[in-house]
Parts: structure tokens; C-alpha cells; sequence
């Protein structure tokens, strides 16, 4: 073993990240920063449809892209997420650069019920979404997520509310748009006639 690798191979990196942020401004300041970057649905919209493609799941593993499981769920990509999210929104993800949809609760992604609800997935600039799965930032979404939506994750267990939360400022997610009666519609026609996210197939034909 090299000496480059006595001293850095066992090293936990996030490990490293955290004690260099052990100071609660500057991590109020990280957490800031994400809350600020991140979108949600409207809760008026989540009230009316909560998972949009009840028939889908991430793939996971060997399976394939496209696969159908043995409860008649299609396999996929991030595809259906991206599409439920965004146009819940009233948004086409298409058009929109770098950004990124993450899931909130770890491992939720193989479960229809939670792949495509709306209330587990949070808008985030490519650059900063990796601090999502970071704890700090991931027990703030999930306490903000039950706040918002009353949603739990798989686990129905409810979140505590995390340190320093109360520092935090928020951004309204009621947008009292006149479009979300159109936008609901659109995701429970999709949902009653394509829960499988099979559309990409009929644009095509």
C-alpha cells in the first residue's frame, strides 16, 4: 500500500464534509441555499392526484428498461417521475436545462405506490442535488414534505422535525394558479388511460 493510500484509502468523504460544516450558520446557510433552489407541487394539486402513474416502478437491478413485472408494473428510467413532477407544474421537462427531480425517501423508487407520488419528489438544480441525500437536507425534505402534503414515504413512520429547521425560510407553494383545474385533469386522464407511462409509444406511432 502506498502512502497516498495509508492516508486516504479508508477515508469516509462525507465524513470529512460534515466536520468541515460543524458550525450551525454555515449550515443553515447550505440548507438556505437548497430550500431557495427547490421546487414543489401545489399542495391544491397533490389534494387531487397523488400518485400519477401507479403503474410504474425505477428499474432496479438486472431488470431492463420497458420490462413488466410480475404485478403488471412497467420498468423504467426516471421517465415517468420527471414527467409527472414537471407537468404537475404545469411544465414541460423537456425544456428545461440541468434540472434535476429527486426522489425524497431512499429506496422508494421500486415502489409504485411512491414512484410517481408527487409529494416524494423536490425540484433541484443539477448542481447543488446530490446534498438532497445528504442528511441534514434529507430530513429537512422529508419533514417538509409532511408538512406540506401530510406524505410519510414507504415506512409511514412520521419525520421528527430536524435541527435548526425553524432557521429556515421557505418559499410559498400554493401558486393559486388558474391553470391547475386544466393541469389536475390532464394528470388523471393520464393516469385512468396510461398508468403504465406507455404515451412515448402512441407519439411515436
Amino acid at each position: 500500500m502506498t502512502k497516498i493510500e495509508q492516508r486516504f484509502g479508508s477515508l469516509d468523504f462525507n465524513d470529512l464534509f460534515n466536520k468541515s460544516v460543524d458550525n450551525s450558520e454555515l449550515r443553515i446557510i447550505i440548507m438556505q441555499l437548497v430550500v431557495e433552489n427547490s421546487l414543489w407541487v401545489d399542495p391544491y394539486v397533490y389534494d387531487k392526484i397523488q400518485v400519477v402513474f401507479p403503474k410504474t416502478k425505477r428499474r432496479s437491478g438486472k431488470q431492463k428498461r420497458g420490462e413488466v413485472d410480475e404485478e403488471g408494473n412497467t420498468i423504467w428510467n426516471n421517465e415517468p417521475a420527471k414527467w409527472a413532477f414537471w407537468n404537475a407544474l404545469g411544465l414541460n421537462y423537456n425544456g428545461l436545462k440541468n434540472s434535476y427531480i429527486c426522489h425524497i425517501y431512499g429506496g422508494s423508487v421500486t415502489k409504485p405506490e411512491h414512484f410517481t407520488n408527487l409529494a416524494n419528489m423536490v425540484a433541484l438544480p443539477r448542481a447543488i442535488q446530490s446534498l438532497s441525500e445528504w442528511p441534514p437536507i434529507n430530513d429537512i425534505l422529508k419533514y417538509r414534505s409532511y408538512e406540506i402534503f401530510h406524505y410519510n414515504g414507504p415506512e409511514k413512520g412520521l419525520p421528527s422535525k430536524p435541527d435548526l429547521y425553524e432557521h429556515i425560510i421557505f418559499k410559498k407553494t400554493n401558486t393559486n394558479n388558474d391553470e391547475l383545474n386544466d393541469i389536475i385533469e390532464k394528470l388523471k386522464k393520464w393516469r385512468s388511460n396510461k398508468p403504465d407511462y406507455l404515451h412515448w409509444l402512441s407519439e411515436k406511432q
